[in-house]
């Protein structure tokens, strides 16, 4: 899940996770996700276009999202959508099952 290619760029890997809706305690339906990438937390890089963006426009930084805090990380699906995962919720990686 944490491995790097010799680019830097995130090696894809098959996910199946539980659901969990935390508000409403229901989820437990198995979602299989395949080929899949980690994405890591970056800051915004500063470059002349972004500089002459900021400058114009209101900055807004974006908030930390504590993903080591709360246990949780993003992946990028293959048609390039954006999900959160729980870490507890994983149940198997490249199908070799996750320990509790």
């Amino acid at each position: 899940m944490n491995q790097k290619d010799k680019r830097g760029n995130s090696v894809p890997f098959d996910a199946d996770v539980y659901s969990l809706n935390k508000n409403s305690k229901k989820g437990g339906v198995l979602k299989i996700y395949r080929n899949v990438k980690l994405l890591a937390w970056e800051k915004q890089e500063r470059t002349l276009r972004g500089q002459i963006k900021a400058a114009s426009t209101e900055v807004r930084s974006k908030r930390n999202p504590n993903h080591f805090n709360n246990r949780t990380r993003n992946i990028e699906l293959a048609n390039g959508e954006i999900k959160k995962i729980h870490l507890r919720l994983i149940d198997s990686i490249n199908a070799k099952k996750v320990l509790p």
